[in-house]
Protein backbone atom coordinates (compact mmCIF):
# COMPACT_ATOMS: atom_id res chain seq x y z
CA UNK A 1 0.00 0.00 0.00
CA UNK A 2 2.81 2.37 0.92
CA UNK A 3 4.66 1.63 -2.31
CA UNK A 4 1.52 2.34 -4.33
CA UNK A 5 1.11 5.67 -2.55
CA UNK A 6 4.73 6.64 -3.18
CA UNK A 7 4.39 5.63 -6.83
CA UNK A 8 1.24 7.75 -7.16
CA UNK A 9 2.95 10.79 -5.64
CA UNK A 10 6.02 10.44 -7.88
CA UNK A 11 3.93 10.06 -11.03
CA UNK A 12 1.75 13.04 -10.09
CA UNK A 13 4.84 15.23 -9.53
CA UNK A 14 6.39 14.13 -12.82
CA UNK A 15 3.17 14.90 -14.68
CA UNK A 16 3.11 18.37 -13.13
CA UNK A 17 6.71 19.00 -14.18
CA UNK A 18 6.06 17.79 -17.72
CA UNK A 19 2.91 19.91 -17.96
CA UNK A 20 4.79 23.00 -16.80
CA UNK A 21 7.69 22.33 -19.16
CA UNK A 22 5.30 21.91 -22.11
CA UNK A 23 3.51 25.21 -21.49
CA UNK A 24 4.47 27.90 -24.01
CA UNK A 25 6.87 30.52 -22.70
CA UNK A 26 5.11 33.87 -22.68
CA UNK A 27 6.69 37.31 -22.55
CA UNK A 28 5.71 37.61 -18.90
CA UNK A 29 7.13 34.20 -18.02
CA UNK A 30 10.38 35.03 -19.80
CA UNK A 31 10.64 38.14 -17.63
CA UNK A 32 9.93 36.08 -14.50
CA UNK A 33 12.75 33.71 -15.40
CA UNK A 34 15.15 36.35 -16.74
CA UNK A 35 15.21 34.15 -19.83
CA UNK A 36 17.22 36.08 -22.41
CA UNK A 37 16.80 33.46 -25.15
CA UNK A 38 13.02 33.51 -24.83
CA UNK A 39 12.93 37.30 -24.75
CA UNK A 40 14.98 37.46 -27.95
CA UNK A 41 12.75 34.86 -29.60
CA UNK A 42 9.55 36.63 -28.64
CA UNK A 43 10.80 40.17 -29.22
CA UNK A 44 9.70 40.61 -32.87
CA UNK A 45 6.02 39.98 -32.09
CA UNK A 46 5.72 40.77 -28.39
CA UNK A 47 3.99 43.68 -26.74
CA UNK A 48 7.14 44.76 -24.93
CA UNK A 49 5.22 47.05 -22.59
CA UNK A 50 3.79 43.99 -20.87
CA UNK A 51 5.32 43.23 -17.49
CA UNK A 52 5.16 40.32 -15.09
CA UNK A 53 2.68 40.34 -12.20
CA UNK A 54 4.95 42.57 -10.12
CA UNK A 55 5.43 45.12 -12.87
CA UNK A 56 8.95 44.02 -13.76
CA UNK A 57 9.86 44.96 -17.33
CA UNK A 58 11.96 43.08 -19.83
CA UNK A 59 14.50 45.89 -19.61
CA UNK A 60 14.92 45.10 -15.92
CA UNK A 61 15.60 41.46 -16.83
CA UNK A 62 18.20 42.53 -19.38
CA UNK A 63 19.84 44.76 -16.77
CA UNK A 64 20.04 41.95 -14.22
CA UNK A 65 21.50 39.63 -16.85
CA UNK A 66 23.97 42.22 -18.09
CA UNK A 67 22.77 41.66 -21.67
CA UNK A 68 23.59 44.95 -23.36
CA UNK A 69 22.41 43.87 -26.81
CA UNK A 70 18.98 42.93 -25.47
CA UNK A 71 18.95 46.07 -23.31
CA UNK A 72 19.63 48.31 -26.31
CA UNK A 73 17.09 46.48 -28.49
CA UNK A 74 14.39 46.97 -25.86
CA UNK A 75 15.27 50.65 -25.49
CA UNK A 76 14.98 51.14 -29.26
CA UNK A 77 11.49 49.69 -29.04
CA UNK A 78 10.49 52.15 -26.34
CA UNK A 79 11.30 50.76 -22.91
CA UNK A 80 13.05 53.14 -20.52
CA UNK A 81 15.29 52.70 -17.50
CA UNK A 82 13.10 55.20 -15.68
CA UNK A 83 10.16 52.76 -15.60
CA UNK A 84 9.20 51.49 -12.13
CA UNK A 85 7.76 48.12 -11.13
CA UNK A 86 4.67 47.75 -8.93
CA UNK A 87 6.97 47.56 -5.91
CA UNK A 88 8.95 50.63 -6.95
CA UNK A 89 11.83 48.67 -8.43
CA UNK A 90 14.06 50.37 -10.99
CA UNK A 91 16.23 49.10 -13.78
CA UNK A 92 19.21 50.27 -11.75
CA UNK A 93 18.11 48.10 -8.82
CA UNK A 94 17.98 45.05 -11.08
CA UNK A 95 21.43 45.85 -12.44
CA UNK A 96 22.67 45.97 -8.84
CA UNK A 97 20.86 42.72 -8.06
CA UNK A 98 22.77 41.07 -10.89
CA UNK A 99 26.06 42.72 -9.85
CA UNK A 100 26.34 44.11 -13.38
CA UNK A 101 28.80 47.02 -13.20
CA UNK A 102 28.57 48.18 -16.80
CA UNK A 103 24.79 48.01 -16.65
CA UNK A 104 24.78 50.11 -13.48
CA UNK A 105 26.77 52.76 -15.33
CA UNK A 106 24.44 52.59 -18.32
CA UNK A 107 21.25 52.92 -16.28
CA UNK A 108 22.58 55.90 -14.32
CA UNK A 109 24.03 57.68 -17.35
CA UNK A 110 20.63 57.69 -19.06
CA UNK A 111 18.88 59.62 -16.28
CA UNK A 112 18.71 63.38 -16.04
CA UNK A 113 16.99 63.20 -12.65
CA UNK A 114 19.70 62.96 -9.95
CA UNK A 115 17.23 61.39 -7.51
CA UNK A 116 17.11 58.24 -9.67
CA UNK A 117 20.36 57.00 -8.16
CA UNK A 118 18.79 56.94 -4.68
CA UNK A 119 15.30 55.85 -5.74
CA UNK A 120 13.65 53.60 -3.16
CA UNK A 121 11.31 50.66 -3.59
CA UNK A 122 8.20 50.26 -1.44
CA UNK A 123 10.31 48.70 1.34
CA UNK A 124 12.77 51.58 1.13
CA UNK A 125 15.57 49.63 -0.51
CA UNK A 126 17.86 51.40 -2.96
CA UNK A 127 20.23 49.92 -5.52
CA UNK A 128 23.02 50.46 -3.01
CA UNK A 129 21.07 48.69 -0.28
CA UNK A 130 20.59 45.70 -2.57
CA UNK A 131 24.28 45.54 -3.44
CA UNK A 132 25.28 45.87 0.22
CA UNK A 133 22.86 43.17 1.35
CA UNK A 134 24.11 40.85 -1.38
CA UNK A 135 27.77 41.50 -0.63
CA UNK A 136 28.59 42.90 -4.06
CA UNK A 137 31.54 45.06 -3.06
CA UNK A 138 32.35 46.37 -6.52
CA UNK A 139 28.77 47.40 -7.16
CA UNK A 140 28.62 49.14 -3.78
CA UNK A 141 31.80 51.07 -4.53
CA UNK A 142 30.64 52.01 -8.01
CA UNK A 143 27.26 53.25 -6.79
CA UNK A 144 28.92 55.37 -4.11
CA UNK A 145 31.36 56.70 -6.72
CA UNK A 146 28.38 57.68 -8.87
CA UNK A 147 26.79 59.53 -5.95
CA UNK A 148 24.58 57.04 -4.11
CA UNK A 149 23.87 57.88 -0.46
CA UNK A 150 25.58 55.22 1.71
CA UNK A 151 23.46 56.06 4.75
CA UNK A 152 19.98 56.19 3.21
CA UNK A 153 17.85 53.92 5.39
CA UNK A 154 15.04 51.60 4.34
CA UNK A 155 11.46 51.48 5.63
CA UNK A 156 12.68 49.82 8.82
CA UNK A 157 15.45 52.38 9.30
CA UNK A 158 18.11 49.81 8.52
CA UNK A 159 21.16 51.28 6.79
CA UNK A 160 23.22 49.59 4.06
CA UNK A 161 25.90 49.08 6.74
CA UNK A 162 23.45 47.21 8.96
CA UNK A 163 22.27 45.04 6.06
CA UNK A 164 25.85 44.19 5.13
CA UNK A 165 26.61 43.21 8.72
CA UNK A 166 23.41 41.21 9.03
CA UNK A 167 24.46 39.16 6.01
CA UNK A 168 28.11 38.91 7.09
CA UNK A 169 29.63 40.71 4.12
CA UNK A 170 32.89 41.87 5.68
CA UNK A 171 34.37 43.46 2.57
CA UNK A 172 31.32 45.70 2.16
CA UNK A 173 31.41 46.62 5.86
CA UNK A 174 35.11 47.51 5.60
CA UNK A 175 34.50 49.72 2.59
CA UNK A 176 31.45 51.53 3.99
CA UNK A 177 33.34 52.36 7.17
CA UNK A 178 35.99 54.22 5.13
CA UNK A 179 33.43 56.74 3.88
CA UNK A 180 33.29 60.19 5.43
CA UNK A 181 29.53 60.54 4.89
CA UNK A 182 28.53 57.28 6.57
CA UNK A 183 26.22 57.71 9.56
CA UNK A 184 27.87 55.10 11.73
CA UNK A 185 25.66 55.72 14.79
CA UNK A 186 22.34 55.56 12.93
CA UNK A 187 19.64 53.50 14.65
CA UNK A 188 16.91 51.33 13.16
CA UNK A 189 13.26 51.09 14.23
CA UNK A 190 14.30 49.03 17.26
CA UNK A 191 16.81 51.64 18.34
CA UNK A 192 19.68 49.33 17.41
CA UNK A 193 22.94 50.57 15.94
CA UNK A 194 25.16 48.61 13.59
CA UNK A 195 27.04 47.47 16.69
CA UNK A 196 23.88 45.95 18.16
CA UNK A 197 23.37 44.10 14.88
CA UNK A 198 26.96 42.86 14.85
CA UNK A 199 26.69 41.57 18.43
CA UNK A 200 23.39 39.81 17.72
CA UNK A 201 25.08 38.12 14.75
CA UNK A 202 28.04 37.20 16.98
CA UNK A 203 30.29 38.74 14.34
CA UNK A 204 33.65 39.43 15.97
CA UNK A 205 35.15 40.96 12.83
CA UNK A 206 32.29 43.45 12.37
CA UNK A 207 32.39 44.40 16.05
CA UNK A 208 36.13 45.14 15.84
CA UNK A 209 35.70 47.15 12.64
CA UNK A 210 32.91 49.24 14.14
CA UNK A 211 34.85 49.93 17.32
CA UNK A 212 37.91 50.94 15.32
CA UNK A 213 35.71 53.27 13.27
CA UNK A 214 34.54 55.00 16.47
CA UNK A 215 30.95 53.83 16.88
CA UNK A 216 29.22 55.02 20.06
CA UNK A 217 29.08 52.04 22.43
CA UNK A 218 26.82 53.85 24.90
CA UNK A 219 23.72 53.83 22.68
CA UNK A 220 20.82 51.80 24.09
CA UNK A 221 18.17 50.18 21.91
CA UNK A 222 14.40 50.46 22.41
CA UNK A 223 14.68 47.86 25.17
CA UNK A 224 17.27 49.90 27.03
CA UNK A 225 20.15 47.57 26.16
CA UNK A 226 23.58 48.54 24.92
CA UNK A 227 25.46 46.29 22.55
CA UNK A 228 27.71 45.31 25.47
CA UNK A 229 24.66 44.47 27.55
CA UNK A 230 23.33 42.21 24.81
CA UNK A 231 26.69 40.44 24.59
CA UNK A 232 26.67 39.80 28.35
CA UNK A 233 23.03 38.72 28.38
CA UNK A 234 23.64 36.19 25.59
CA UNK A 235 26.91 34.97 27.13
CA UNK A 236 28.92 36.15 24.16
CA UNK A 237 31.92 36.54 26.41
CA UNK A 238 34.45 37.20 23.68
CA UNK A 239 32.42 40.10 22.30
CA UNK A 240 31.75 41.45 25.78
CA UNK A 241 35.50 41.45 26.51
CA UNK A 242 36.30 43.16 23.22
CA UNK A 243 33.80 45.95 23.89
CA UNK A 244 34.95 46.27 27.52
CA UNK A 245 38.55 46.63 26.40
CA UNK A 246 37.52 49.35 23.98
CA UNK A 247 35.58 51.23 26.68
CA UNK A 248 38.50 51.06 29.12
CA UNK A 249 41.03 52.53 26.69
Amino acid sequence: MLLRLVFFIVVTCLMAVVATASEPVTWQRAIDRDDAQALWRLLPRADITQTNEKGKTALMSAARLGDHKLYDALKRKGLAASDRSATGGTTLMYAALGNQLSMIRAAVSEQSDPSYLNAQSTNGWTALMIAAAKGFSQSVELLVELGADPSLADAYQWSPLMRAIDNRHESVVQYLLTLNNIEINATNENGSTALHVAVLKNDVSAVRLLLQAGIDVSVSDAGGKTAHGIAVENELNNLAEIITSFIEK
